[in-house]
């Protein structure tokens, strides 16, 4: 879906020069960051003029000159921008020969994302791993560098972004990852209320050093806890009434998750307006709800993304998985789509969510409309389909 946007111009994600200076983040809050030595990291920048009401989520593909493990991130962005995302892909140099521009994120099907290497929603911030920990990149590697303006002022918008990477001077031991749990079925019905809510298993035992929420403007409460193992009770992990702004927690000593515990999250709405809203990437026309979180050792991509089995969005309806899918498949109403899924109860919220992840990672191309659907679901989510038309609702 194209959104109206009210931009005028982008500077471009660059590697930005050298600098100096060991480490700038004592300068004045409106200042730029100042780059790393050469020989100490590097940096990211990017630079935009955006118009009073314009909202953009831009994204751009970066070839890192040389391989780094990094002890460090640091951040420093000017007011305007909603968040900032560091994402690995899994595209090659070669495949990004003439694509190193900015781009609308909205405007292409698939970013070939690969993993999440950063992010922020504060205008400065650091993150730096213990000795022996660092988040490797290779050389040649293509990351990607994503911004999300929003600009509620009355005058244009000059933003500067910047971004270092600074190389670790220890041995590595361990490899850093970041969870990126993103709830993907929200729907607030107009004048009304709703509460998204996510679980997702840790796979491994696990050191967590930094947690952040993530929701937009309609978002008024969020809470996310830590359950199982040898907790007697849940451990409150992050709580905040706050949709932007938000200072993250940070960890020191890291907190200590272990296998076959859970993470749950979840985020309150209050939607004042007259359309249903739903989950998507615009501040102002629709929702997220997320929990973010800097760790080590790393895990599979999947349990980074809560995509593991049992893992997914608990909905407390009272719909089963076959009635959910029968119910989605009956239109291609987006917000009906919606509204279906989070009809689903609770009990059969895990194999829905298992067939949902089934499809999106075998079959994203083909899937929900296309015409090879049916064939690749029947490949390749078989399994995952007789779980759903098998699950019910009761105890």
């Amino acid at each position: 879906m194209k959104r109206s946007l009210a931009i005028l111009t982008f500077g471009a994600v660059a590697i930005i020069g050298c600098s100096d200076a060991d480490d700038d983040m004592s300068a004045p809050a409106n200042a730029p960051l100042a780059a790393p030595p050469e020989d100490e990291g590097l940096q990211l920048g990017m630079q935009a003029q955006i118009e009073s009401g314009g909202e953009i989520e831009y994204c751009q593909y970066v070839v890192l000159p040389h391989a780094i493990d990094v002890g460090t991130f640091e951040h420093r962005y000017s007011p305007g921008s909603h968040h900032l995302l560091l994402y690995m892909t899994t595209l090659t140099a070669d495949e990004v020969v003439g694509d190193t521009d900015k781009f609308d994120c909205a405007t292409r099907d698939d970013l070939r994302i690969g993993g999440i290497g950063y992010a922020a929603q504060v205008p400065a911030g650091r993150i730096q791993f213990p000795a022996g920990v660092a988040m490797h990149f290779d050389a040649k590697q293509v990351l990607m560098v994503q911004t999300h303006y929003f600009n509620t002022g009355a005058s244009r918008l000059d933003a500067d972004v910047r971004l270092n990477l600074w190389r670790t001077q220890q041995p590595v031991e361990q490899q850093a990852g970041t969870l990126f749990f993103y709830d993907y079925t929200i729907a607030v019905p107009a004048h009304g209320k709703a509460t998204a809510h996510m679980r997702c298993n840790i796979t491994q035992d696990i050191d967590v050093t930094f947690a952040m929420s993530h929701m937009h403007r309609r978002g008024v409460g969020y809470r996310s806890w830590l359950s199982g193992g040898e907790l007697a009770e849940p451990r409150s992990l992050y709580e905040t009434n706050k949709w932007q702004g938000v200072e993250p927690l940070v960890l020191n000593p890291a907190l200590q998750m272990a296998k076959g515990q859970t993470v749950d999250f979840e985020c309150d709405y209050q939607n004042d307006g007259d359309k249903t809203i739903i989950e998507g990437p615009s501040a102002s026309k629709n929702e997220m709800c997320m929990f973010v979180a800097t760790y080590w050792p790393r895990m599979e991509l999947a349990d980074e993304f809560c995509a593991s089995a049992g893992s997914g969005p608990v909905h407390s309806g009272n719909k089963t998985c076959a009635e959910t899918l029968k119910c989605f498949q009956a239109t291609e109403d987006p917000i009906l789509r919606e509204e279906c899924q989070i009809a689903t109860c609770e009990k059969s919220s895990p194999p829905l969510a298992g067939f949902n992840q089934c499809v999106f990672y075998n079959c994203g191309d083909e899937c929900p409309d296309g015409d090879g659907c049916q064939a690749c679901v029947t490949a390749h989510c078989a399994g995952e389909y007789t779980a759903c038309q098998s699950a019910t609702c009761g105890e």
